[in-house]
Parts: C-alpha cells; structure tokens; sequence
C-alpha cells in the first residue's frame, strides 16, 4: 500500500489516512459542522493531523484555510475577524463560534488561502484554491488551481510518483497547495520541519521534488554539504531569489530542473522560467508567460496578466521586458517597494495606509528602504510614537518597519526633489530632524 503522509518514521497509507479523516468528518458533523468556513490553527511544527483536519473539513463540504502559532497574537485575532470562521481548530479540539454571516462554499474549490505578507494588502484577502481552471471560469472567480501546479511537475517528472518534501515555512501557503496537488497527483507528502536533520530526511523516503521559497531552501544548504540530497526537481517561488544562492541549489540538491514560478494568490501561476543543468544562471530570473495558460504585458512599467476567461489584472509589480519577450521584475528599484532580510518584496502602501487611518493627527508617512534589509518608517504630525508602533504592531510581519522616525516635517523638503528611497540618508546628514525613534521586532 502506498504512503500518502510522512514524517520522520511516522507514515499514514491512503487507506490509514481515510480512517483518520472519517473519524475527524465524525467529530465536525456532531457538532452541526458542514459547508462552513473552518480555521485551522497549527503548532508552528507542522504535524500530520494538521492534514487529516485539512481533508476532513473539504470532505464534509466545508473549506479550511490554515494558520501557524508563529504569528503575533494581534494578527491572529485579525485574521480571525476577516476570516469568520463557524470553527476553529486547536491542538485538535474545535471550537464553535458565532459568525457575522453566511459564507457560500463554492463548487470546485478545496481551500482559502490567505494572501502572502508581500502583497499588496494591509492584512489579509483570502482567495480559494481551485481544483481546475474550469470551476474558476464558471464562476468567473480568482485564485489559484490545483490543476496549474499537477501540470508544472507532471511535465518534468513524467510517469515517476512524485514524493514531495514539504519543507517547513512558518507563514507561506505552501503546505496546503503542496498538499492538494500531491493528492491530486496520488502521491506521498513528507514534512520536514525547522528541527529536523534534513539530510536524514530528503533520504528517508527519496523526495524527488519540492515546491518552496528560496528561504527555505537556503536553510537547508546550511544544515547539510552539497550531495548530500539528489532531487529530480525544484519549484522556486517568491519573485526574487539571491543570485548568490542559485549557484548553491544547483550545487547542493543536483536537480535535473529548477523552475522559477511567479503568480498571484489572487491570480494563479502565469510566468516561468525552466532551467536545466546546462542554463545559462541569467535565464533563471527571465520568466515568460506559460502557453496556453496566461498572457502577461507591460503598462507604463507596470506587469498585467490574465488567464483564460479571465479580465486583465495587475497586482502592482515593477518590470522590464527583454527582447525575447521575457520579463524581468524590478520591483526594488520601484521605490513603492522595499525588502527586508527575507530578501523579498514589499509593498509600502497597506503600511502607510494603515497608520494614515489608524492614528490620528498624522501629517506625513513614508516607510523606505534602509541599509541592510532594514524597513524604516518616518512620520510627521501630533501622534506620540507608542500610537504609531501599536498600529504597525498589528500588521503582517514582513509588512512591519524596523524602526518608526517621529520627525520633523522639514525633513521631507530638503530633498531638491523630494524621494522616499532617499530619505534613510537625509536622517543619516540630518539627525537633529529626529524627535524619537522606536525599534520594532519583526
């Protein structure tokens, strides 16, 4: 019998797995639980019951939509009031609550994702997954399919069982798409969390693909030496990966494949770039609009798309095209954009947005890039800082600044030409133009 789900020397067949999920569906309908919204909050180690709620709530007609306890407590509470969920699921134990309103459970669909910390969106949008690009016409909705991510592997793996290593990324959307498409594609999903000796277990099944951030798999390239783990292929997402670290992929892992894929939580996969043994290292970051699926052009610098049956659509990216008709994202030159230590976009609208509305008495705000991957926000007006750091507090975590500058409003003229990406050095020539500053964790 074939495995479905792993971790370290734990492992559930198909058959096993359908067990645990009757017996969870059971627990749901006794407490008058069906087509409704459920959220599912996870240790921050993923664990296999994780996935037996996750099947058990789609299966019983429900959707789920998943969160790690990395997160801050404010967020949490947010993301709760914006998700409204009938249950929500701790440490196996649910608990019913009282929703504002009905939710229609859309056909086709398998599961909310929430968008990422880098879009732009001060907290959280929650998209469904789609099991075929034809459930998302019919209903003339958006979000990602199932289907795109079966057809990415399935056309470089070929007839072998794809054994997808999930690698443990706290906050991403990963685990739950991973998850689908592995059921989708009959095979076997095994964890591996922040703790574990990946070469262990890489090996322990033979994974022969995984799907992730580029973070994560610089983690792994820190904890083990190159050969120590062979894959067929790589899925790497997040726009921008550190030019430093592909070489170290390739080195490491040995795959026969890296594809980088770009998409939208809003709007599915539509740019890839697929890169063999032999391609050239600059291809890696030219993406071209997957045929047949998407079509993607440049409006004042900006990059649209749309899939088929769908209206054109833009989630605010900077970039250039090249001759070949590729693209390339530019979004940090942008200064709409700055990247933190994670190395990955994000867009400064929802944060400054978000103290303009939440605090009163705010006459100017602008977060920028600073040195270092630092995110830095200055503000002028009346507001004490505390009010200032307490509104940022409540964001995602990459939408946070570092450091919040209460400063003199002069400090935003004496630019000739005033630029936000300028202003950590107009601080750096003028500190005097400081009235207090306040580090923030993130």
């Amino acid at each position: 019998m074939s495995i479905l789900i792993s971790h370290k020397d734990r492992s559930y067949t198909y058959e096993e797995f359908e067990v645990l999920v009757g017996h969870a569906i059971q627990k749901l309908q006794s407490l008058g639980i069906g087509k409704h919204k459920v959220l599912i909050i996870s240790h921050i180690d993923l664990q296999i019951e994780d996935f037996v709620w996750m099947d058990a709530v789609w299966i019983n007609g429900g959707r789920s939509s998943f969160l790690n306890q990395a997160r801050t407590e404010a967020e949490i509470d947010k993301l709760v009031e914006e998700y409204d969920p009938k249950a929500i699921i701790i440490d196996n134990e649910i608990k019913v609550r009282e929703t504002k309103s009905d939710h229609e459970i859309l056909d086709g669909t398998v599961y909310d994702c929430k968008t990422s910390g880098t879009t732009g969106r001060t907290t959280y949008k929650f998209m469904p997954f789609w099991w075929l690009a034809s459930y998302r016409s019919v209903h003339g909705g958006r979000g990602v399919t199932i289907e795109q991510g079966v057809d990415l592997i399935r056309r470089h793996l070929k007839h072998k069982r794809l054994i997808m290593a999930e690698i443990n990324d706290s906050t991403s959307e990963y685990p739950p798409y991973n998850w689908f498409v592995v059921r989708a594609m009959g095979g076997h999903y095994h964890i591996i969390n922040h703790g574990d000796d990946p070469k262990v277990e890489f090996n322990r099944h033979n994974c022969n693909w995984t799907s992730t951030y580029p973070n994560a798999l610089k983690r792994v390239t820190e904890k083990c030496k190159p050969g120590d783990i062979k894959l067929e292929g790589i899925q790497v997402s997040g726009q921008k990966c550190a030019e430093e670290l592909l070489p170290k992929i390739r080195q490491w892992f040995d795959p026969y494949v890296i594809t980088n894929n770009f998409g939208s939580s809003e709007g599915d996969l539509y740019l890839e770039s697929v890169n063999y043994k032999d391609t050239p290292y600059e291809n890696f970051w030219r993406l071209k609009a997957l045929p047949h699926v998407a079509q993607a052009e440049l409006r004042d610098g900006v990059l649209w798309y749309k899939h088929t049956g769908s209206d054109w659509y833009s989630d605010g990216d900077s970039a250039i095209q090249h001759e070949d008709g590729s693209f390339e994202f530019t979004a940090r030159e942008n200064g709409d954009y700055v990247l933190g230590k994670e190395k990955i976009k994000v867009w400064v609208k929802p944060t400054e947005n978000e103290v303009r509305e939440t605090v009163e008495g705010i006459k100017n705000v602008y977060m920028v890039q600073g040195p270092n991957f630092t995110k830095l926000l200055f503000y002028s007006g009346r507001p004490h800082i505390e009010k200032v750091v307490e509104s940022v507090q409540k964001l995602q975590k990459y939408k946070r600044p570092s450091t919040v500058y209460h400063v003199n409003d002069e400090i935003f003229f004496i630019q000739q030409k005033f630029s936000r990406v300028l202003l950590h050095q107009t601080l750096d020539t003028n500190p005097e133009l400081v009235l207090m500053s306040s580090e923030i964790a993130v």
